[in-house]
């Protein structure tokens, strides 16, 4: 059975310049509603977005709002660059430490990769990946910092 409802990745990139996986999520469903098209955007590194790609945000899009959910360490060392009109606003989030106390610095895309590689078939690692932005968001921890 196919769902004539589905959304292709495709369908929803934004083509911009400097902000690569720039994405529109309007028509995702959420429980029995969707998500309103040109309301939402996702994307990352909007600390390298072109003088280009600012003005298609602002214009195009109307973009208003910009919810950083960066940790404040990151953020300052990347600091957004804010398109006319936005405000950003930062919703700092970071999954608490496990029991291990694993540190995987966000900045650290090698020991990212190789950690998930090495550890892959872990039905632990498994089931956070698959709710990772559940957990990010919910986690005491995140809602703390």
């Amino acid at each position: 059975m196919t769902d004539n409802n589905a959304i292709s990745l495709q369908s929803q990139l934004i083509e911009l310049e400097s902000v690569h996986n720039a994405r529109e999520l309007g028509g995702y469903a959420i429980g029995e509603k969707r998500v309103r098209k040109g309301l939402l955007i996702r994307c990352a590194n909007l600390n390298v977005l072109s003088e280009r790609d600012s003005r298609i945000l602002s214009e195009r899009f109307h973009l208003g709002r910009i919810y950083d959910f960066r940790g404040l360490n990151e953020a300052a060392l990347a600091p957004d660059i804010v398109p006319q009109g936005a405000v950003r606003i930062s919703v700092s989030v970071s999954l608490s430490p496990n029991q291990r106390g694993l540190k995987i610095s966000a900045m650290d895309h090698r020991a990212v990769v190789g950690f998930l590689l090495e550890n892959a078939s872990h039905p632990e690692l498994r089931q956070t990946c698959e709710h990772l932005y559940e957990n990010i968001l919910l986690d005491s921890y995140s809602q703390e910092v």
